[in-house]
């Protein structure tokens, strides 16, 4: 039996055979109720009807057979139908009605006699068919089992089958409509469907479009950067040139003058050659600043225990200054370069602008996760709260340049170095506290 219609797919089959047999048995549940049914069933009439997979395993069972068996449907349904109560009477009787079942699965419509055990212990004999229900492609889907008792005074007449028959007919129209009024809301779904994924494409080639933009972008920058890198190489060179020859001629000049130059012109000649020594500090600051985040650097396996070492003695400090390096420090995959640049500033600050001729510089580290956080700290005078953000900026100083020389532009790349590695850096200072600068650097090149 296949209920379908030229053009439906095997999903409108299926909806369209599930509602016909659950319709049918819920027909049963809305019989009159039999008297006394588990009592008086050798003087009446039932029907049995259930709703079967294609192995045996029952999915509906009408109240009819439930009543008769003293079952719920939470007892058998879910259950192979050959193991269900009605069929324990012996081993016979339950492979009789799994053989019929087995041979109803292989495309067969099949008539059987079996035992069925009621609710007071009793036996009755009833007549059964199986019906196989097939998919489009022909393949058994769902069984529909039903049986009848009929006492031995009375048998069906003709007429109760021909009403039946004329019940599943209109029944069967009635659900033929539904499944019409299903497949037209199915269609507009499937054009909404349809509308939503024309949207999703025009986006994707959208985002494609701006994708090559991107790249295109990209490109021009990295070729603008190169250009930049080219003119601040050559541009310094120019700058620096003529800042060394100045230097030259002075000292050329003060040693052929000799005697003759007063002390105040020997002294404005010292003055000429650290504006030009600052000048040429200042170019190298600039140069450095603007490469920071451009310059790609490799990564390497970096023992921040032993390049600390190397920064403080490429720093040569005074004997007087103690730099504590506690051991255990970390060994980490980084950009070896860009670090060393960040404590070689740090440290170097804190020898240069301290106020003594010694002082205590203590470096740390602490472990967070993903992360490190290193702390260089010092005696020194320490930084009011006010000027905390003044000294990150670049060309910032808190002391004049003739009094301690000095570029601006240290912790203005130090901080630029830890926020483009994803960092954070701080300071903790009062006056005559001494500082302590605290940054955040990834354990791995990728933050």
């Amino acid at each position: 039996m296949i209920f379908t219609k030229s053009n439906n797919s095997l999903v409108f089959s299926r909806i369209f055979i599930l509602s016909l047999e659950k319709q049918l048995i819920a027909m049963n549940k809305l019989e009159p109720a039999k008297a006394d049914i588990k009592i008086g069933w050798r003087t009446q009439e039932f029907e049995f009807m259930g709703l079967m997979q294609h192995h045996g395993i029952l999915i509906e069972i009408n109240q009819s057979a439930l009543d008769f068996g003293g079952l719920t449907s939470q007892e058998v349904v879910g259950l192979p139908c050959w193991e269900a109560h009605w069929w324990s009477i012996s081993k016979e009787n339950q492979a009789k009605v799994k053989e019929a079942i087995a041979q109803a699965a292989t495309d067969e419509f099949i008539k059987f006699t079996a035992d069925v055990l009621a609710a007071d212990h009793s036996v009755a004999s009833c007549n059964f068919v199986i019906r196989p229900i097939k998919d489009e492609q022909g393949q058994t889907i769902l069984l529909i089992l039903k049986g009848n008792y009929v006492n031995e005074s009375k048998i069906q007449s003709a007429e109760n089958e021909q009403l039946n028959t004329q019940k599943t007919t209109q029944l069967a129209a009635s659900i033929y409509q539904q499944q019409q009024n299903t497949q037209v809301e199915l269609e507009v779904n499937i054009n909404q469907r349809q509308q939503a994924e024309l949207t999703l494409q025009q986006r994707a080639e959208e985002l494609t479009h701006l994708n090559k933009i991107l790249a295109q972008t990209t490109a021009i920058l990295q070729k603008r950067n190169q250009e930049l890198d080219q003119f601040a190489y050559i541009a310094s060179h120019d700058l620096k040139a003529p800042l060394r020859a100045i230097a030259s001629l002075s000292e050329w000049l003060e040693e052929d003058l000799g005697d003759q130059l007063p002390p105040d012109n020997q002294h404005q000649m010292h003055l000429l050659r650290g504006r030009v020594r600052r000048m040429e500090a200042l170019i190298n600051g600039l140069l450095e600043y603007s490469r920071v985040g451009r310059i790609h650097t490799e990564s390497s396996l970096v023992n921040v225990g032993v390049l600390l070492q190397e920064v403080i003695d490429s720093l040569q400090p005074p004997p007087t200054f103690v730099i504590d390096i506690p051991p255990g420090m970390p060994t980490l995959r980084t950009k070896r370069l860009l670090l060393q640049q960040v404590f070689a500033n740090l440290i170097g600050n804190a020898i240069q602008h301290h106020s003594q001729p010694g002082g205590n510089v203590k470096i740390s580290v602490q472990d967070q996760g993903m992360w490190y956080e290193f702390a260089v700290a010092d005696d020194g005078p320490g930084i009011a709260p006010e000027y905390h953000d003044k000294i990150f900026v670049i060309f910032q100083t808190l002391e004049s340049r003739d009094h301690r020389e000095n570029t601006g532009i240290g912790l203005a790349i130090v901080k630029k170095i830890v926020e483009t590695a994803g960092g954070t850096i701080t300071l903790e200072s009062f006056l005559g506290t001494g500082s302590t600068f605290r940054f955040t650097w990834p354990k791995h090149p990728d933050g």
